[in-house]
């Protein structure tokens, strides 16, 4: 990511200080970041067109459903979406990641997460 300075990314992350610690590092490498803390709004932004986003950083575990449930809720309303989203979590284990790759995921980032890990 550090070779594209004017990236835009659509953070969906529930906890606020999670957020704004991947808000700095990315901000800091110039890049544009819009946070979402629930994935409807996130959902909203996208399917009204309102948002234009060049990669999704989200957190597996939301407070009020998974990554997952949250990437078929996107891929039911916008089967075509094309975007690479990366998935975080403190608990990364071989099911969640078997879960994420059927999903659609495109990577992962082990929380916490650490400025050179976005780099």
């Amino acid at each position: 990511m550090e070779n594209a300075p004017n990236m835009n990314i659509l953070l969906l992350e529930d906890n606020e200080l999670n957020a704004q610690i991947v808000k700095m590092y990315l901000k800091r490498s110039g890049k544009h970041v819009e946070w979402f803390d629930n994935g409807d709004e996130a959902l909203e932004c996208i399917l009204n067109e309102t948002c234009v986003f060049d990669l999704v950083l989200l957190d597996h575990q939301l407070e009020k459903e998974s990554g997952d449930e949250w990437i078929n809720r996107l891929r039911t309303e916008i089967p075509d979406f094309e975007l690479p989203i990366i998935s975080t979590s403190a608990h990364l284990e071989t099911t969640e990641i078997e879960q994420n790759l059927k999903a659609g995921v495109a990577g992962f980032l082990q929380k916490p997460i650490m400025d050179k890990d976005l780099m």
